[in-house]
């Protein structure tokens, strides 16, 4: 064995041995240097139990509280031919879906659906009607009368030809209103006829009729009918929006029966819903990637020879990418705030390490006095700080789990379904061995340096050197360099995310940014600390006294010692300054993107019965007035450029949004300060047509009558019919369409009772006058049902600016045995309205009980009427004396049977173009269109367009997408011209009184008790400030606070341990030369105050900077996108005062400390000792 082996062998035993006596005999220096370590270790390794906590159990949490309606998959399958293999269908569709949600489970319904049948009646046009096999429809329905349907039998009919024939019958479960639409009585057959040849005709008989436990729910969603079983105002297929007639069904058939031929089986409706709550981090990102091809997938798999086509509705890949998101962007903001805590804590180690290291100083300078080399030194402080580090690796998970714990009993972690032990995960341990290795590097780090003789390390101690390592070295300027280069990268990016093709992930680089920022301005700091120390001391060497200049120039003396005090302190405060600057910014951020993406204190849709009467619904729902409710109308559809015939040229999609004046209004006090909302808000209101010219109704009216008829010259065409709306304003400017139904052209008078209130009509009379008389005398009409008597509180007074009448036929045989004959001739459609009564079911000087006011409205003599008319020749849309309106326009027998006819009577001239607002998506399609008339589609609907102005962002509007909006009364006149229905589907937005979360929860249940929806500011930042997936940022930032103030708290008590120890000597000094302990005890306290005032000023204004400049960058949206609004940054000044309190109180400690030492010290002892101890 060589010498130097065996020097090897002998002196690793030595090393143990020595390092064992040494730390039991400088237990307090080790025990300050290892609560660094754990301080700092377990906070580290705490926010990585929070990321795990937040991803097992927020993320559960999160994933299962999305709603059915979010996450379910709607798959539409159109057989071919109305034939074809259903069950075939389904089963590819089954498989699919199995496919897209392995492994979490999943459950599924089905329903087939027939194609529209037409059933005809005597005495009204042919109404429309449909069979489906429902899943399920036994516990969805109650059966009001009859029994369940039985099996099919063969029954003698009345054949096309007149002649008896055997047909099958199939029992059907039928809505209420088939017996009062079709008039017909319970166990009568229908003959259900194919439409536009489709389906051949089918037999039932209604068995047995029910109500639907909750139309208009969850079940019904892909119900023609919502689960309501009648619409009175079905778009005809093939009309183009304009022929309405009433809708009855679903006729519910055995599945069996309807598949086998019982009927044409158009459609298999099949809906998946998931079970999401069990997923994991990777499962999700998988499942994720495979719902971003659903749309392609499933028609692949289920495509087959009699499948037509496959259609895919769902938004499984939104909760998944925001889920996904959130995620993302707390692991980003806990790695941003996670390294600026290392910085801290590598701070604070390095002040510990310095506590032990200088504590050592004279026992490294006799080791190497008696010959002992610089790397036998350095391991024997390499074993010390290895046995600290094994201590600090194998606690640090513990204590960050009882801190996690702690944390995890706060309301908002309990609401988050985090109060759960998530025990200590591979991460938490890696993280804290990675704490626990830096801790060991950085406590032998003042033994890596050269080291000199035993003189040389005694000058150094007595004459140290003004600059640090890092001054003398320039590294201080280039890590500012480095930090500055990180922040531009950083704010080019604007987000320490990147996209990815599967959303966003985290960029190393972008998230070390803030971190380089922190350590260069507190190396700035530390870098003018020195010319700031010799200021002091020149200026306090003009004082008249001893004790200030002492200070100062102590200070000056022991620049290492200072400058790691000042360095440390500055880190604290501006790690914690910046945590609740960030925190603040952050909350305050999601408030003000939550009130731009609502719009309005409240939105409240879906609300049950006519839309005029709402405001008054929502306003009392409220407890304010109307004056608080304003009107919006939001759709989905298309811009492009205008071609002829109206039709639109390289259409693309975009969110369309209507805004009456109180609703510009709202947005303007809620984001006036805004310049492009402001100047989108302008532009809307310079467009704004207010109140239109009409048919005046008196006030209080809540219903008219009118008397009206259609007529035709020459020979009667059989099945001809024509369809009536009305266009109604009141007096806030909203224009609604109200059907006043579908009639037979007999020429004959037919009056017509509409009910504003409710939005619905009536035929009272037609030709009778008896019954129109006992109509007027009872309130009712001729077939018994009751005029309008519940109050309404409508916004009057009401006025009539439109009709819209639309003539067509239906196809019979009658009617192909009339056209040879006269559909050449041309002849005259006429359609007159020559008296109107105005009724009022709740007049204001009636008792309860009184009869109704009516009122006869007499004919303005100075109204202009205009026309546009589709497929028919007009010659006049003026009334003549004694009318309201009419119309008279030509046709032929063979046009109106292949093209229905249409005219819209208003009171405006026609739309040149709507003037637009668009977002830059919009705006960028037309760039280089130039004075091209653009073209908007809504619906079936295309009106002219122009581009007003453009914004960045519309608020209610997602930030980022394509969105265009109008005047509200502007987009209704121009969709009224067009023939379109403007009725329902209105939002009503609410400037709230009080909107506290106790105020806006109980509106939200009464809305909901009322059959709406409500969307509020409050409930929107909730969900975006304490959403499971967010708390974790907020958690985080709380740790770091926290954990700046207790590294400070410790980092300073170990300045003062030192320097009270080490100055012993120089204090019994100063004392020999008369200066008093009062006055000692000053240079102590105005030290201290110099140092912790230089790093308060230091840190503040650090930390302040710090998140003036990131805090925007770090505060994204729930998309991980920029926020809109703009951040604004908020420091929180009280809070932070709490952080300078801390200060002053370490500086109360430090001076009472101070001032016990110096009353215990014995100079004239201390003087005898030297420099021995």
């Amino acid at each position: 064995m060589s010498g130097r082996a065996a020097s090897r062998g002998t002196l690793a035993p030595w090393r143990a041995r020595v390092a064992t006596r040494r730390g039991l005999t400088q237990w307090p220096i080790l025990l300050v240097a290892l609560t660094v370590a754990l301080v700092t270790g377990s906070l580290l390794a705490g926010m990585s139990i929070l990321v795990n906590a937040t991803e097992q159990f927020a993320l559960s949490t999160v994933l299962g509280e999305i709603e059915p309606d979010r996450t379910r998959v709607d798959v539409r399958v159109t057989m071919d031919d109305l034939t074809g293999d259903v069950e075939g269908a389904l089963a590819r569709t089954d498989s699919a879906a199995g496919e897209l949600f392995e492994p979490a489970p999943h459950t599924s319904s089905s329903h087939v659906v027939s194609t529209l049948y037409s059933v005809i009646r005597e005495t009204a046009p042919p109404a429309m009607s449909y069979v489906a096999a429902l899943d399920g429809v036994q516990d969805q329905v109650e059966l009001t009368a009859g029994s369940l349907p039985g099996a099919p039998f063969e029954a003698e009919v009345t054949g096309a030809d007149g002649e008896q024939t055997t047909a099958r019958i199939i029992p059907v479960l039928a809505p209420e209103p088939i017996l009062d639409v079709f008039g017909i009585e319970l166990g009568d057959r229908l003959e259900l006829r194919g439409s536009f040849a489709l389906g051949d005709r089918v037999h039932v008989q209604v068995t047995g009729v029910f109500a639907a436990l909750e139309p208009g729910g969850d079940y019904w969603r892909s119900d023609r009918n919502a689960g309501t079983g009648w619409r009175p105002d079905a778009v005809v297929p093939q009309s183009g929006g304009l022929i309405t007639t009433d809708l009855v069904g679903p006729l519910v058939m055995d599945r069996a029966v309807l598949t086998t031929g019982g009927a044409a089986t158009e459609q298999l409706l099949a809906t998946y819903v998931p079970s999401l709550g069990s997923l994991t981090p990777s499962e999700l990102t998988e499942l994720q990637v495979r719902a971003n091809r659903v749309e392609d997938e499933f028609p692949r798999i289920v495509a087959d020879p009699s499948v037509d086509t496959v259609q895919v509705t769902t938004t499984l890949p939104d909760p998944l990418r925001s889920s996904a998101t959130a995620l993302t962007i707390t692991r980003a903001s806990v790695l941003v705030v996670g390294l600026l805590l290392l910085v801290l804590a590598v701070a604070a180690l390095l002040q510990a390490a310095r506590l032990v290291a200088e504590g050592r100083t004279a026992e490294r300078s006799l080791m190497r006095a008696r010959g002992a080399a610089g790397n036998q030194v350095l391991a024997l402080g390499a074993v010390e700080a290895i046995g600290l580090a094994v201590v600090t690796a194998v606690a640090s998970p513990f204590l960050a789990r009882a801190l996690y714990l702690a944390l995890a009993g706060t309301p908002a972690m309990r609401d988050a379904g985090m109060d759960r032990d998530p025990g200590l995960s591979t991460q938490t341990w890696v993280v804290a061995a990675l704490a626990a290795a830096v801790f060991a590097v950085v406590l032998v780090s003042p033994l890596l340096r050269r080291q000199g003789t035993f003189i040389d390390a005694e000058a150094e101690r007595t004459r140290p050197d003004r600059k640090g390592f890092l001054q003398r070295s320039g590294l201080d300027l280039a890590v500012v360099a480095l930090a500055a280069l990180a922040y531009w990268q950083l704010r080019q990016y604007a987000s320490p995310l990147v996209r990815t093709g599967l959303g966003l992930a985290i960029d190393p680089l972008l998230v070390v940014g803030p971190a380089l920022a922190l350590l260069a301005g507190a190396l700035l700091c530390v870098r003018i600390l020195p010319p700031v120390s010799r200021l002091a001391e020149r200026l306090a060497a003009r004082g008249r006294g001893a004790v200030t200049p002492l200070a100062a120039w102590e200070i000056g003396r022991r620049p290492a010692r200072a400058t790691s005090a000042v360095l440390l302190l500055t880190l604290a405060l501006a790690v914690g300054t910046f945590s609740l600057t960030f925190l603040s910014t952050w909350r305050a951020s999601q408030g003000d993107q939550a009130a731009f993406a609502t719009g309005a204190d409240a939105r409240i849709i879906r609300l049950p019965g006519g839309t005029f009467a709402q405001a008054d619904l929502v306003a009392d729902a409220a407890g304010t007035d109307t004056g608080h409710v304003a009107t919006a109308a939001r759709r989905e559809g298309q811009i492009g450029t205008l071609g002829s015939r109206g039709a639109i040229h390289s259409p693309s999609g975009t969110s369309i949004l209507g805004l009456d004046a109180a609703a510009r209004e709202q947005l303007r006090e809620d984001f006036g300060h805004d310049a492009g909302v402001r100047a989108a808000l302008d532009t809307l209101d310079e467009s704004a047509p207010g109140l239109l010219p009409g048919i005046e109704l008196p006030e209080g009216t809540d219903a008219v009558e009118l008397d009206v008829r259609f007529g035709k010259s020459h020979e009667p065409m059989p099945g001809l019919a024509t369809t009536l709306r009305l266009a109604v304003q009141d007096a806030t400017g909203l224009i609604q369409t109200i059907e006043a139904g579908t009639t037979l052209v007999t020429g004959e008078d037919t009056t017509v009772l509409v009910d504003l209130a409710a939005g619905t009509a009536s035929e009272v009379g037609a030709g009778d006058p008896s019954a129109e008389a006992e109509a007027e005398a009872d309130g009712e009409t001729s077939d018994g049902e009751s005029a309008p008597a519940t109050p309404a509180s409508l916004q009057g007074p009401l006025r009539i600016v439109a009709a819209q009448t639309a003539w067509f036929t239906t196809p019979s045989g009658e009617l192909d045995g009339w056209l040879p004959f006269f559909g050449q001739a041309t002849f005259r459609l006429t359609f007159t309205v020559d008296g109107v009564v105005a009724i009022d079911s709740d007049p204001a000087d009636g008792a309860d009980g009184a009869e109704p006011t009516r009122t006869e409205v007499s004919p303005p003599g100075d109204l202009d009427w205009f026309a546009r008319v589709l497929d028919l020749q007009p010659t006049t849309a003026t009334p003549e004396a004694g009318e309201f309106l009419r119309i008279e326009a030509f046709t032929s027998g063979n046009q109106l049977a292949t093209f229905p006819g249409s005219v819209s009577q208003m009171t405006w001239p026609a739309t040149v173009a709507v003037p637009l607002v668009t977002t830059p998506g919009v705006a960028r399609q037309f760039a280089s269109a130039g004075d091209a008339t653009l073209a908007v589609r809504v619906g079936e609907a295309v009106i002219p367009a122009r581009i007003g102005t453009t914004t960045d962002n519309l608020p209610s509007v997602t930030p980022g997408t394509r969105a265009i909006a109008a005047d509200l009364t502007a987009l209704s006149q121009a969709l009224i011209e067009q023939g379109a229905q403007v009725s329902g589907d209105l939002e009503w937005w609410l400037a709230l009184p009080d909107a506290s979360p106790d105020a806006t929860e109980a509106l939200t249940a009464r809305v909901t008790e009322l059959g709406g929806t409500l969307t509020s500011t409050q409930a929107e930042t909730a969900e975006r400030r304490d959403s499971p997936l967010r708390v974790g940022v907020q958690g985080v930032l709380w740790l770091v606070a926290l954990g700046a103030s207790i590294l400070a708290a410790i980092g300073y008590a170990v300045y003062a341990t030192v320097t009270v120890r080490d100055r012993h000597l120089e204090f019994a000094q100063l004392r020999a030369i008369g200066l008093q302990r009062r006055s000692l005890l000053g240079v102590i306290s105005r030290e201290s105050m110099l140092i912790t005032g230089l790093a308060t000023v230091f840190g503040l204004g650090l930390g302040a900077l710090l998140g003036w400049l990131v805090a925007p960058l770090i505060s994204l949206s729930p998309d991980g996108s920029r926020p809109v609004p703009e951040v604004s940054v908020l420091v929180p000044w009280g809070q932070i005062a709490l952080l300078v309190a801390e200060v002053v109180v370490l500086l109360v400690a430090v001076v009472v400390v101070v001032s016990r030492s110096l009353r215990s010290a014995d100079p004239a002892q201390v003087l005898r000792a030297g420099d021995e101890r």
